[in-house]
């Protein structure tokens, strides 16, 4: 499954839980889980096969759709510094130990020109993966009664997860691969366009240029692709104590 570079996600809402555990009035430990979901589209031209052999094509639009989730999972330490006054907290906060998952999905809808009325048709592919991360903050709280306060944090976020692993392929409605007949005409290293992504392989990216025939392409630095976590993160929460 070929698909395009779209842009960068951009900043979205986190929703989680926060349980915090206070030792004495200066530390506490911490535990928090949020999930965040973004998502992001590209189009691009791209040539797809018009007659019954390979040599006959036409460039078409292609629309590909990448929607992220990431469930977060941090242990970690607050402290809190001293201040006069007594209905405000302000503190430090630290992520010491992160778990992050990691779900991708991947649709791409592509028009398809045979001899007669061309047609739109969609394909998707779902993929996960784990990884580490870590957070580096601060923030306050204000209560509003002994029990409940309004707080915030800000921190930023260290962390990646390396390898996304193919969990499901959904293909556009074709029952099997197309016929070993389309690969004619592709020279060595120039492997045919396509085989179908497979349940337990990893996700990669690369420079893809044209090879001889339109379903055959010729790949270089081919790379795993992860998931990059770094960035800034702002909460405005509720908690209450007990």
């Amino acid at each position: 499954m070929r698909n395009l570079e779209v842009p960068s996600f951009e900043a979205d809402r986190a929703f989680g839980v926060e349980l915090v555990r206070e030792v004495n009035r200066r530390h506490a430990f911490v535990a928090t889980l949020n999930i965040w979901d973004g998502e992001t589209t590209g189009n691009d031209i791209v040539p797809t096969i018009s007659a019954a052999t390979d040599e006959s094509f036409t460039l078409v639009p292609r629309t590909s759709r990448y929607n992220v989730s990431v469930t977060n999972l941090w242990l970690g330490w607050r402290y809190h510094i001293p201040i006069v006054e007594e209905k405000s907290r302000v503190f430090i906060d630290i992520g010491l130990v992160g778990l992050a998952y990691g779900q991708m999905t991947i649709d791409t809808l592509l028009k398809v020109i045979p001899t007669r009325e061309p047609f739109p048709v969609a394909s998707s592919m779902e993929a996960e993966g784990w990884g580490f991360t870590s957070r580096w903050g601060f923030g306050g709280a204000y209560f509003l009664k002994n029990w409940i306060a309004i707080s915030f944090r800000t921190s930023y976020i260290v962390g990646k997860i390396s390898r996304l692993k193919i969990r499901r392929f959904f293909p556009s409605g074709f029952s099997a691969d197309p016929p070993l007949e389309s690969q004619t005409g592709c020279q060595p290293g120039e492997p045919d366009l396509q085989p179908r992504p497979q349940e337990g392989e990893v996700v990669t990216y690369g420079e893809v240029q044209r090879g001889g025939v339109p379903t055959c392409e010729i790949r270089s630095d081919v790379k795993h692709l992860p998931l990059e976590l770094d960035g800034v993160e702002g909460m405005i929460g509720i908690h209450f104590y007990f």
